[in-house]
């Protein structure tokens, strides 16, 4: 039984919104690219590993642990471009391409980048949204956190 590229995506789409706002612009678009790319590459090894019931637990695990470093050290904000740890995000978001077929690993990978584009513009219009907040500071933490226990549920 093939499973929908777009219900596989929905992780994508959160995690980037989360990332959004702890990334700078000039990583915005790699990072969309490897979300794309690391699911379809996932996709394209599915059959391999043969079709399983359950993803991985790691990335929701990774999600918040991100998120809680993030809200009990604000300087771990400002170094988040050199943050790399940032970048397995989408490989920890792949597992669950992995682990259910779809059809077209191509389609999987270009359906992951859409919805990590929509993602990250979710996520920057909050953060305006929100520039007056005083809690802006502790929102990419809440973000990551979020996401997290969303991937986790």
């Amino acid at each position: 039984m093939d499973v929908s590229p777009w219900l596989l995506s929905v992780d994508s789409f959160i995690a980037a919104m989360a990332l959004s706002a702890i990334l700078s612009p000039r990583y915005v678009v790699p990072m969309i690219a490897l979300f794309g790319v690391c699911d379809g590459v996932a996709s394209l090894l599915a059959p391999s590993v043969g079709v399983l019931v359950a993803p991985s637990c790691l990335a929701p695990a990774f999600l918040i642990a991100g998120g809680a470093a993030s809200l009990l050290n604000q300087q771990w904000i400002a170094r988040s471009p050199r943050f790399g740890i940032a970048y397995l995000t989408p490989v920890l978001m792949a597992t669950d391409n992995l682990f259910a077929a779809t059809r077209s690993p191509l389609y999987a990978g270009i359906t992951s980048a859409l919805m990590a584009t929509i993602g990250v513009a979710a996520g920057l219009l909050l953060l305006r949204a929100a520039r007056r907040c005083a809690l802006r500071p502790r929102l990419p933490g809440a973000l990551l956190i979020s996401a997290g226990v969303i991937l986790a549920g």
